[in-house]
Formats: C-alpha cells, sequence, structure tokens
C-alpha cells in the first residue's frame, strides 16, 4: 500500500524565513543601485512586495518580453537566497523539525512544494546537507511568477491530497489548503504572530503531537 504523503514548504519549516527576506531585500537594492532609484530600496518593506517585482523589472529590462524578464527576476531572487542560506546554513536550519519529518519518513513519503525552481532546491539541498530528506519534491517553473497555487495544482495532478501540509508565513499556501480541503499547519517557530483560521504549532513537539492526531 502507497504510504500517504505529508507536504512541507521550505521557509519557516526546515529553514527559518530569514533567507527569503533577505534575499528579497538584496534584489531590490541592486536593483535601487543599478536604476538610480533609492526608492526601490523600500519594496522590500511593503506588504506584498513580490508584486513590485515586476514593476522593477519593466524598468530594468524594457526591451524583453514578459516571460524573459520573469525568467531572469526569479533566477536573481534564487541565487540571492542560494548565497544567505550557504552563509550560515546551520544556524537558518529548524534542526529539530528536520529531526521530526526524518521521523515522520518512516510512516508517510515527505514532499516539498515550494515556488523555488529543482536548481534553487537542489543547491539548498546540498548546501544545508539535507539532499535525502524529501520523497518528492514539486518546484516552480523558471517561467512561472511566484505564485504557490500553480505548484500546488501541478503537485495534486501528480500525486493527489496529501495528509497534511506544513507551511510557514505564506498565507497564500494556506488559503489555497483551506480552499481545496486539505489539513494545514502553520510553523510558527520565530516567535511571531499566529496566522487567523490556520491551527499553529510553535515548537518540534507541538508539531510532531499535533500530526499524531491528524493522522490517527
Amino acid at each position: 500500500m502507497t504510504q500517504p504523503i505529508i507536504a512541507t514548504g521550505l521557509s519557516g519549516v526546515v529553514f527559518g524565513s530569514e533567507p527569503w527576506k533577505k534575499a528579497y531585500q538584496e534584489w531590490f537594492k541592486k536593483a535601487s543601485e543599478k536604476l538610480g532609484k533609492p526608492e526601490i530600496k523600500d519594496y522590500s518593506r511593503k506588504p506584498g512586495y513580490s508584486r513590485y517585482v515586476d514593476k522593477v523589472m519593466r524598468q530594468l529590462k524594457p526591451e524583453a518580453s514578459e516571460e524573459e524578464r520573469v525568467v531572469e527576476a526569479r533566477k536573481r531572487f534564487f541565487d540571492n537566497v542560494c548565497r544567505q542560506v550557504s552563509l550560515r546554513a546551520d544556524y537558518y536550519k529548524n534542526q529539530e523539525v528536520i529531526g521530526v519529518l526524518n521521523h515522520l519518513k518512516k510512516y508517510y513519503r515527505l514532499a516539498l512544494i515550494t515556488t523555488l525552481s529543482h536548481d534553487a532546491v537542489s543547491r539548498i539541498l546540498s548546501i544545508s546537507k539535507l539532499q535525502g530528506l524529501y520523497n518528492i519534491i514539486e518546484c516552480g517553473k523558471p517561467e512561472e511568477k511566484d505564485d504557490k497555487a500553480d505548484v500546488f495544482n501541478r503537485f495534486l495532478r501528480y500525486y493527489g491530497k496529501p495528509l497534511l501540509y506544513i507551511g510557514g508565513d505564506n498565507k497564500q499556501s494556506f488559503d489555497y489548503c483551506k480552499k481545496n480541503k486539505i489539513p494545514c499547519l502553520f510553523a510558527n517557530l520565530r516567535g511571531g504572530a499566529d496566522m487567523p483560521g490556520v491551527e499553529s504549532v510553535h515548537n518540534a513537539e507541538e508539531l510532531r503531537k499535533l500530526v499524531e492526531e491528524i493522522s490517527e
């Protein structure tokens, strides 16, 4: 019998979310310097800052097609994330949660659902010595915008609904799960505010207990 699937994100679950946030700050900082527009640096502090990426890329690459701009913007961002993780991989890793996930692999298939590209995921897992953590990895395509729903849709077509999704602070992921009736948990591991309407876990032990309850 095929083992059921527990799916997770990377940011906020396996790693703290800091590398992703710093990668966006770096992305806008470099664009600001290249265009000579200091105000662009502030976009990384605005809610929904990823939507400003298209606006900036149209200024950086006015002659490129939309797909070319998306591919280049995402590659720059992925490179930034990989660089941030490489600087302090052991610090950013949520080692206790990784221990819980490794234990769960005895009973479930572990799946990663992420908008990162396959190349970026491979680099991050290699840098962090986590190459064998996941049984299934579903990534974003280089030409796709940063839309988790696209990756979820592809995952569900291939594998069906997971038994559970464990995510970081990406609200879009939880909105998708609630809409599609996928049980989900918010891994609120760094002391931030809980997410309204989503059950939260605050440490590895809470995560282990709630997974056991959901899977009974």
